[in-house]
């Protein structure tokens, strides 16, 4: 059996480290909130070119954020975020809570023709796990322009008109052609909210880290 790279019409960018997210906190504090002032990137996936795709089996992206963000609660295009917090030794000292917010974008071009901003609500669909899985959570704003404009740089509309909110496509008829974006992070003026496991004790500086995992596959 021989291994074989698979090709896809995507490019997927995880977000870099975020530093500054600094607060001030006193003796006995245990909650501390940290407001996002710049919009954190944490996931882009786009067509590689500004030239439409020809439809694929197997080449539909496929989102895994583990335990970390409840796509289950997916409310205006946000779900909740839940993180361990652990400082430079890699020892949990607490946990982070905040919102993820996300959308995508696709357009078709075929025998059924039209764009939109979608969910998914079972896996083989585009961005099934990074979406909301039902038309309630679905935001009204391009959440994905907003947390990585540059997501958008090769997106084109191929002359096609707006269609109602829908689950997300495939990507797999052959006949048809597209384009699209998908995009996560915590947005601009967003609260990061860190609750410690114990309270602050002395005066030195508490240096904190919290990741967020993310899978990208394709089926």
């Amino acid at each position: 059996l021989t291994p074989v790279e698979k090709n896809t019409p995507w490019e997927v960018k995880t977000g870099d480290a975020v530093i500054n997210l600094d607060a001030q906190v006193q003796k006995g504090q245990k909650v501390v909130e940290v407001v996002v002032n710049k919009a954190i990137p944490v996931l882009g996936i786009r067509t590689a070119s500004t030239t439409p795709f020809q439809g694929k089996v197997g080449i539909s992206p496929q989102i895994d954020y583990g335990t970390a963000v409840d796509v289950n609660a997916f409310k205006n295009g946000r779900a909740p975020v839940t993180l361990e917090v652990k400082d430079d030794s890699n020892a949990k000292i607490g946990t982070l809570t905040t919102s993820l917010g996300a959308s995508a974008l696709v357009s078709i071009k075929g025998p059924w023709s039209g764009y939109n901003h979608s969910y998914s609500n079972r896996a083989g669909q585009g961005f099934f796990g990074g979406l909301p899985k039902d038309k309630a959570g679905v935001p009204n704003k391009n959440i994905a322009f907003d947390v990585m404009p540059e997501v958008a740089d090769h997106y084109t509309y191929q002359g096609v008109g707006s269609s109602e909110v829908d689950v997300t496509t495939n990507f797999a008829n052959t006949r048809a052609t597209y384009s699209g974006y998908y995009a996560a992070g915590i947005e601009q003026g967003k609260i990061i909210k860190i609750t410690l496991d114990t309270a602050v004790a002395g005066d030195s500086q508490i240096q904190w880290n919290a990741s967020l995992p993310v899978t990208v596959s394709y089926m």
